[in-house]
């Protein structure tokens, strides 16, 4: 399984990658030392109840995350441009443990 998280503001742009085949990590492109079973199981529960996509087309800046999973031959995209699923305080939480400040 691999997935892709990807936030951007007007400041920063954030990328986390994760490949547990290859038990590979990284932060904006630095390997990271994380538990990578549990990083990916907490971030599949998460997502799964989210819907595809949010948007609120009326706020001009502000936070754009896209998060793509590509799990057992197929690829699941969830995408948000300053509208979020209910449980995004856990998805951001999560995203932040691994962060570099």
């Amino acid at each position: 399984m691999q997935i892709t998280v990807k936030l951007q503001n007007l400041k920063s742009e954030k990328k986390i990658f994760l490949d547990d085949e290859k038990r590979v990590f990284t932060v904006n492109g630095k390997d990271k030392s994380v538990d990578i079973d549990k990083f990916a199981s907490h971030l599949l529960r998460i997502v799964s109840s989210w819907e595809e996509h949010y948007e609120n087309s009326r706020i001009i800046d502000g936070l754009i995350y896209s998060v793509e999973i590509l799990k057992d031959g197929k690829t699941y995209n969830f995408y948000g441009k300053n509208n979020f699923p209910k449980n995004f305080y856990q998805f951001s939480a999560l995203v932040g443990e691994v962060l570099d400040d």
